[in-house]
């Protein structure tokens, strides 16, 4: 029949694009693999990221269907016991920190950003298949079908390329009854001249977004260390309360026994104030602890939700984490300064990102003057019908249209191209003065993190021989009241000096292991990979005198 053909059309345009559509979770996969193509992709331009440090787990829509909001309650109520070492605690934080998941869902977000927008440079089809019937006013009624195919292309001189190809059928059923079939094959360019033309133009938004993913991948690294950080910041002063109540506890039972024999001694031999001595002492050190087992249980309810775990779980710590800091050796740190900063500015993410920046900045000044040009614009199309309404796979071919021709939009108005330069002149003057402050941060932060770390050096040092002295003044207190020769008072000092000195040693442990890891963080050489912390190079330290000379204040006011 002569409508064969046009049927045919319209029954594979329908089979196709039946084929071509995917279900939602097809979709969805096919986004997640596009994400992950990318970040594979990107990670060769990273250094020190490992894309499989980035597994987004997204649920599925079903699941999301059959989730409800009282099953979400109800499963917060789980409870157990937990013991963690700071490396279970990190890749525990890992799995179910909020902050860290909305952070590899901005990385994830930006790939999809970057599918979104090189498909724009994709070859773009578009099928519509329509039949419809009408009744018009003279009552004649006609039933039509079309199908109407076309692909469009960006060009990367800033031209957009379409053809396409029109089928149809219309039948009227009353009146004179008849049909009519057509067909017809099309092509359209627009091509810029002037504003709009050139590849840097077209594809400034198709960089940006781009090295936007870049930016992502670098700060997500950067985020993963300083999230490990955190986590192992968080876990040792925990430890260190949980020294503390510990610390305080024991000073109480000594201030009992005190007070227990200042009440002897009070009989017959010493006089009843020093009793009110150690009673108040007794109910300071009482009070102290208190407060710490409150502080300590504050700390951990906080951790707890730092790591991802309902309030309902009991956790217990690694102890030995901070025994393993109180045997370790502590040295003169041998690194210099500018050594630190020239490392620093060879691997610091974030600095990384502050120099691409500054090129993205002054490249935007580009595209601004651009647009303040004429809008000059090559023209050309051409179209070609069937033939005759009998068949519409026959065309002459002598029997076209077309032409070309120039379009010119002159650019009287700019106002706002005008303002958009004058804006991008300034981001360019900020993040120049962004890039200037990089750089004196860093180095400042790491003249900071080195006198932090060796001042938390010396007072471990000094902290080691307070508890030494206070332990030895404890002793002879003890044996010299007993004797008669010293009063409760001293006593009571000695015992207080102990515990603050046991107190401030392991601030001062903890103080110094952490400034460690912040000076390889703000020298970019700290990784983190399969949930442990790694250090990207090794801090050598000589041994300390044993005496060290202090400085005086002019030296230091001159340096």
């Amino acid at each position: 029949m002569k409508f064969n053909i046009l049927y045919l059309s319209i029954s594979l345009s329908i089979l196709f694009s039946m084929t071509a559509c995917k279900s939602p979770e097809e979709q969805l996969k096919a986004a997640d693999d596009g994400a992950r193509n990318i970040i594979s992709e990107k990670s060769d331009f990273v250094t020190r990221f490992d894309k499989e440090d980035v597994d987004i787990v997204l649920r599925n829509l079903e699941e999301i269907a059959e989730m409800d909001k009282q099953a979400i309650i109800d499963e917060r109520e789980d409870a157990g016991v937990l013991h963690l070492s700071v490396d279970d605690a990190l890749r525990l934080a890992i799995a179910n920190n909020h902050s860290y998941k909305r952070n590899q869902e901005d990385l994830y977000l930006a790939c999809l950003s970057l599918s979104d927008e090189r498909h724009r440079f994709d070859f773009l089809f578009d099928d519509v298949t329509e039949a419809t019937m009408r009744r018009d006013v003279n009552r004649e009624q006609v039933g039509a079908a079309s199908n109407r195919l076309s692909v469009s292309k960006l060009l990367s001189a800033g031209g957009t390329v379409t053809a396409g190809i029109l089928n149809g059928i219309s039948e009227f059923y009353t009146g004179d009854s008849r049909r009519t079939i057509n067909s017809l094959l099309s092509f359209n360019l627009v091509q810029p001249l002037m504003r709009g033309y050139g590849s840097e133009i077209v594809k400034e938004q198709l960089t940006q977004t781009e090295r936007n993913v870049i930016y992502e991948m670098r700060s997500f690294s950067r985020f993963q260390v300083n999230f490990s950080l955190e986590l192992i910041e968080r876990y040792y002063n925990l430890l260190g309360t949980q020294d503390q109540v510990k610390n305080e506890y024991n000073n109480y039972e000594r201030l009992v026994v005190s007070r227990i024999r200042a009440e002897n001694l009070a009989v017959d031999r010493r006089p009843e104030f020093e009793v009110d001595q150690t009673r108040q002492d007794e109910l300071q050190a009482r009070n102290r602890y208190i407060l710490a087992v409150d502080r300590y249980r504050s700390e951990l309810e906080d951790f707890k939700l730092f790591v991802g775990i309902t309030p309902n779980y009991r956790i217990t710590l690694d102890e030995g984490s901070l025994e393993k800091l109180r045997n370790q050796k502590y040295g003169i740190l041998e690194l210099d300064e500018e050594t630190a900063y020239k490392t620093a500015l060879l691997n610091r993410m974030d600095f990384l990102n502050e120099l691409d920046q500054f090129d993205d900045s002054r490249r935007k000044i580009n595209v601004a003057v651009n647009d303040l040009g004429a809008d000059f614009d090559f023209l050309a199309d051409f179209s070609l019908g069937n033939a005759n309404d009998d068949n519409i796979a026959k065309f002459n071919f002598k029997d076209w249209q077309g032409g070309v021709g120039v379009r010119i939009d002159w650019p009287l108005d700019r106002l706002n191209e005008r303002n958009q330069l004058r804006s991008q002149v300034i981001s360019f003057e900020r993040q120049l003065r962004s890039l200037e402050s990089a750089v004196d941060n860093i180095r400042t932060d790491l003249k900071d993190r080195i006198r932090s770390l060796e001042a938390s050096r010396k007072t471990i040092d000094i902290q080691k021989i307070a508890i030494e002295l206070a332990e030895r003044r404890v002793e002879s207190a003890n044996i010299l009241l007993e004797a008669g020769r010293a009063t409760t008072r001293d006593l009571l000092e000695a015992q207080s000096a102990f515990v603050t000195a046991k107190n401030n040693y392991t601030t001062s442990l903890i103080s110094y292991y952490l400034s460690r890891l912040d000076l390889m963080q703000d020298m970019g050489v700290l990784d983190l990979e399969q949930g442990e912390l790694k250090e990207g190079m090794e801090l050598a330290f000589v041994k300390a005198p044993e005496i060290e000379e202090l400085i005086t204040p002019n030296q230091v006011f001159l340096d």
